[in-house]
């Protein structure tokens, strides 16, 4: 996830990485759209994910496209995605594209009722990935077969296929993507039967600087952090906005922000941050001495793109430099204590998430799908499987309090 985010801080949105990860985090409406913008307008950048050969590149799109649209239920859009995939798998043959075309086809097979196709599809899939060498394609093949076993009512050969495929994802540490697999892909109209049953109840306790975590059934226990106080005020309102400020001010205390590197005290009164640190202000002014030298050479050797850049960045600087400078020489700062608080809550929130994932990444990935950071902070309940959360704190002397 750090990875992606970064990424996008970058101006890359990496997909389909990103949208096959907002699925397994429980969003398959916001994965849709994720891989519908990034099929409209394809960046052209080499990657492993995608290729850079023109249309080729569309093959991964395509691929995760037909996935999250079978387990959404959207047949017509998996139909559709899947005729273009074996398209260009014709244009661009390949073991790996023959193999991702099956596993497409098994996909679409059983989406549309058609599962004794999806079978046959799902084995040749894991033949073909299997002679590819592509081990988590296989995998992934073994549980939509495990799938298609089981709509057709061959409760042991599904049961083999589940076993196979959870032993391989244990071995790529996929816990979350394996419970996701096992449950078969069904029409649109068939969806509100899969989220039937009673709502989930899970707990969020603490005692004596440890946090226990109950979630589907498991129960993890680790170090308390600050990040896990602040998801604390947010399951217990869940849907409720709380300003991040209003979050700092709720969690006070000596070495409060220490688990991410920030200091609740740091957040004075006027405490805001400069435009430009010192390092970047000598730095840019380096620069500048530099580029006078640049603009004087390229005059002396009339190269007139050169010198025209040099004025260029001449000028970016100085403005930058300008920016930062207040009245009298004194620096600007920007953000304040609101942009204090919103950023120390965020990365304290998203350090326990990951600090979390290791123990129960199934829990992680609840909250790292369900729960929003901003100057706003809010835990938003999935509609299709609400989770009611415990809220314990246990202190010393006291009894204990639920939230």
């Amino acid at each position: 996830m750090e990875a992606f985010d970064a990424a996008k801080d970058h101006g890359w949105d990496p997909q389909p990485g990103a949208a096959l990860l907002t699925l397994a985090c429980g969003e398959p409406d916001a994965a849709a759209r994720e891989i519908a913008t990034a099929l409209a307008a394809p960046a052209c950048v080499p990657s492993k994910e995608r290729p850079p050969f023109g249309d080729l590149r569309l093959a991964p799109l395509l691929e995760a496209q037909v996935e999250i649209a079978s387990l959404r239920g959207d047949a017509a859009t998996a139909v559709t995605a899947s005729d273009l995939l074996a398209e260009t798998a014709r244009r661009f043959p390949s073991l790996g594209r023959e193999a991702t075309v099956a596993l497409a086809s098994a996909r679409v097979a059983l989406v549309t009722g058609r599962p004794a196709d999806a079978r046959d599809e799902a084995e040749r899939a894991v033949h073909l990935f299997d002679r590819a060498e592509e081990n988590f394609q296989a995998t992934c093949a073994r549980g939509l077969l495990g799938q298609a076993l089981t709509v057709l009512g061959d409760t042991d050969g599904a049961a083999a296929s589940w076993a196979t495929a959870a032993d391989g994802f244990a071995r790529f540490g996929s816990s979350y993507w394996a419970h996701s697999l096992t449950r078969p892909s069904v029409p649109a109209e068939g969806r509100e039967a899969l989220h039937s049953g009673p709502p989930l109840t899970a707990g969020f306790t603490v005692s004596d600087g440890q946090r226990t975590i109950d979630f589907l059934g498991r129960v993890v226990t680790v170090r308390d952090l600050t990040g896990y106080r602040l998801l604390g005020c947010l399951l217990m309102s869940p849907g409720v906005h709380q300003a991040a400020l209003t979050l700092v001010e709720s969690n006070p205390g000596q070495g409060a922000w220490a688990d991410h590197g920030e200091l609740s005290h740091q957040l004075g009164p006027d405490s805001g941050l400069p435009v430009l640190d010192g390092q970047a202000r000598a730095a840019y002014r380096r620069r500048l001495s530099e580029i006078d030298a640049d603009i004087t050479e390229a005059d002396v050797r009339g190269d007139a793109r050169r010198s025209e850049q040099a004025h260029a960045d001449r000028e970016y600087l100085i403005g930058e430099l300008s920016r930062a400078t207040g009245l009298g020489g004194r620096e600007r700062t920007t953000g304040g204590t609101a942009e204090r608080a919103r950023t120390s809550v965020t990365r304290a929130i998203r350090y326990a998430i990951r600090a979390l994932a290791p123990h129960h990444p199934e829990a992680a990935a609840h909250l790292r799908a369900r729960v929003h950071t901003g100057t706003y902070c809010w835990y938003e309940p999935d509609p299709a499987a609400p989770v009611t959360w415990l809220i314990r704190e246990v202190t010393p002397g006291e009894a204990a309090t639920w939230g």
